[in-house]
């Protein structure tokens, strides 16, 4: 969402930090170029204070008639998406996710999941680290199970590269 000086604002930004503010607004662009070349929904997915999982940035592809989309205003659990488990992939804690999952998440770099929660849905997710090296948060580009099997390479390609672009820019800040 834009205000009337163009600024892109992070939807439903209650409960956020500051830099997490600062970074959907970084990553509005980057995002808004991905859901274009891959044809399917882009999303910024960070933690929220309270350790649940909260999309913060949400692009349809303006090329697409038909897109796949959901409610970024309610919070989900970590272990229960594919965006939380990328992140827990690369944080030290206790989770109720499969470790053996999350190792391999770790050792590819991003994470799929083409059984998504939602019937029919399919998801690529990739880690955003900041200039320390933490991980902040996570790509996801999402939509119709036929149109990731079908695109499933590209639309890996283009989460894992969207997401060293933003950590790129996020290192030289």
């Amino acid at each position: 969402m834009h205000d009337e000086n163009g600024v892109f604002s992070a939807v439903g930004v209650g409960g956020l930090t500051q830099e997490q503010i600062d970074l959907a607004n970084l990553a509005e662009p980057i995002l808004r170029q991905l859901a274009d070349d891959s044809g399917v929904s882009a999303f910024l997915a960070v933690v929220t204070p309270a350790e649940k999982l909260r999309y913060i940035v949400k692009i349809l592809p303006s090329n697409q008639e038909l897109v796949y989309d959901r409610d970024i205003a309610r919070v989900r659990e970590l272990h229960q998406v594919t965006s939380g488990l990328c992140i827990l992939a690369y944080r030290d804690s206790d989770s109720v996710a499969d470790p053996i999952e999350l190792v391999a998440i770790r050792q590819r770099g991003y994470a799929v999941n083409l059984q998504g929660i939602i019937e029919g849905a399919s998801g690529a997710t990739a880690p955003v680290f900041d200039r320390t090296g933490q991980i902040v948060a996570a790509f996801n580009l999402a939509g119709p199970r036929h149109n990731f099997e079908q695109s499933l390479e590209k639309i890996i390609q283009l989460t894992v590269e969207g997401a060293r672009t933003l950590s790129l820019t996020l290192t030289r800040r």
